[in-house]
């Protein structure tokens, strides 16, 4: 939702070698499979809608949210349909769940938050950011669209 700039210093304080943590960083890798989690919701609804409106700004939307800018798409898409953010936030905490991953430096968030993960969890990174993808896809599909409240936020 843009609150990870509200935390900026808890990272630097996270980041810091010589700080409680020893320079990891376990905050930023949660923020970057919820990114995740809203690209899989959007895919779900994406391929399940029949709304052509909402389809228009899905695909303008999913190019930087893989980037790690995820506002388009929870301010635009997830959030106004109200269910789809909820599944997504589940499915990307499913993707969170499976490995204990910390940065270690300051990171940007999405797919590219690979090149910050500590040594040796990249595989981990990629496969959380898959599972938050998967699970967002997953739970949005089958139990997070409602066609009736699309059409009612994005016209026919």
């Amino acid at each position: 939702l843009g609150l990870q700039g509200a935390i900026t210093s808890i990272n630097t304080i996270l980041n810091d070698p010589e700080g409680p943590t020893k320079g990891l960083n376990y905050i930023l890798p949660v923020l970057m499979t919820a990114s995740g989690g809203q690209i899989g919701a959007a895919v779900g609804i994406f391929i399940k809608t029949k709304n052509k409106k909402i389809k228009k700004i899905i695909r303008s939307a999913l190019p930087v949210s893989l980037l790690g800018i995820g506002e388009p798409l929870v301010y635009t898409v997830t959030l106004p349909l109200i269910r789809p953010f909820f599944t997504a936030c589940i499915g990307a905490g499913a993707g969170a769940a499976l490995f204990n991953l910390s940065t270690i430096k300051p990171s940007i968030l999405g797919f590219f938050g690979f090149l910050t993960v500590s040594k040796g969890t990249h595989f981990f990174f990629i496969t959380a950011m898959l599972g938050a993808c998967l699970g967002g896809f997953i739970l949005t599909y089958f139990f997070g669209i409602n066609e009736k409240r699309i059409n009612e936020v994005y016209g026919n």
